[in-house]
């Protein structure tokens, strides 16, 4: 799955195959034979945190199963009680020491039936996310990035935002999964982080059939009635599956409604 369940609040039509050539399955790595071990793995975790103990620290494993497998590569997960009275999920990569994923979450959970209205504002929560992206995701100050389709969205107690990289300017096509930020919407600080693929792209982001084309094909195919419900986003995307292997494809949509509160 390559955006959370949470965030996709989409009413798909179809995703329609261009092109034919299927990218060869990456190769995972596994934690047998990597640079990084347990104790390292352990380190990285604490300087992302800060200030913490570890707990817990389970055996190298798949990456989340929210993330295709390409994605992943073997990782050691981290269940974390830090002082500040919060616990951390961390996955490290196995194989590059980098921080897959990170979340966190309170000791004691809250009672969603008195949840308090945000103390902050939207504007306030992007500046939040848009900073820690780019401080903990290099190539988002520096490359170029779109807000994801349900991006922003209020969580409980949070807002949450993603974006796509863009990886070709011309065409506008976007990478198979998105940078995932969620913040807090009391204070200002980010509370979950998902890194998206570090997987090369192995095939072509050119299309062959356009996008006029493309919507005609659509029309035909489409769930409701585009006279009522318009086909209103197209996006042109390198898609991956489970095993690693890409393909570029059009997303066709007929989106109802898209707002902060429903998605």
């Amino acid at each position: 799955m390559h955006l959370p369940q949470k965030l996709r609040g989409r009413n798909w039509i179809m995703a329609l195959i261009l092109a034919g050539i299927t990218g060869l399955p990456h190769v995972c790595a596994s934690a047998q034979g990597s640079g990084i071990t347990r104790e390292q793995a352990e380190r990285i975790a604490r300087e992302w945190i800060g200030d913490s103990w570890v707990e817990h620290a389970a055996a190298p494993r798949s990456a989340p199963q929210w993330s295709p497998l390409a994605r992943a590569l073997a990782a050691w997960s981290f269940d974390i009680s830090a002082s500040d009275g919060w616990r951390h999920c961390v996955e490290v990569d196995a194989a590059t020491g980098l921080v897959l994923s990170w979340g966190k979450h309170p000791a004691r959970g809250h009672d969603s039936a008195t949840e308090p209205p945000p103390a902050l504002t939207l504007e306030q929560s992007r500046h939040v996310a848009e900073t820690f992206a780019a401080n903990k995701h290099p190539s988002f100050a520096t490359g170029q990035w779109s807000p994801a389709l349900g991006s922003p969205r209020k969580g409980n107690l949070s807002f949450q935002w993603a974006w796509d990289e863009v990886l070709d300017p011309v065409t506008g096509a976007r990478g198979p999964s998105e940078l995932f930020v969620e913040v807090s919407d009391q204070v200002p600080e980010v509370i979950t982080f998902w890194r998206p693929p570090q997987t090369p792209i192995a095939v072509s982001t050119r299309p062959s059939v356009g996008r006029a084309q493309m919507l005609a094909i659509a029309h035909r195919f489409a769930i409701l009635d585009p006279a009522t419900h318009p086909i209103n986003h197209l996006t042109l995307r390198v898609q991956m599956d489970d095993y690693g292997s890409q393909r570029l494809v059009w997303e066709c949509l007929q989106v109802l409604s898209v707002d902060v509160e429903t998605g």
